[in-house]
């Protein structure tokens, strides 16, 4: 039941750093507000931080189940 419960902690804290981070980066990405051309650097550190954040919260822990189960059948063959 810890478990769960960091999880759900993680992953709220994860999602709303994220967030921030993406919603404060628009108005850079649209060039409004200052200088136009770090445009391009805003979109790709928001493109970069959705990537990742997509990745450890799906992939990750989908890849670990995976090698988790392996191990499993392994060490019940040995």
């Amino acid at each position: 039941m810890f478990f769960v419960e960091l999880c759900k902690r993680i992953f709220q804290c994860l999602v709303m750093t994220s967030l921030a981070t993406v919603l404060g980066l628009i108005p850079m990405a649209l060039g409004m507000g200052g200088e136009s051309t770090q445009a391009p650097l805003a979109i790709a550190v928001i493109g970069g931080l959705t990537v990742s954040t997509a990745l450890t919260l799906f992939f990750v822990p989908a890849l670990y189940t995976v090698f988790e189960e392996r191990m499993k059948r392994e060490v019940k063959e040995e």
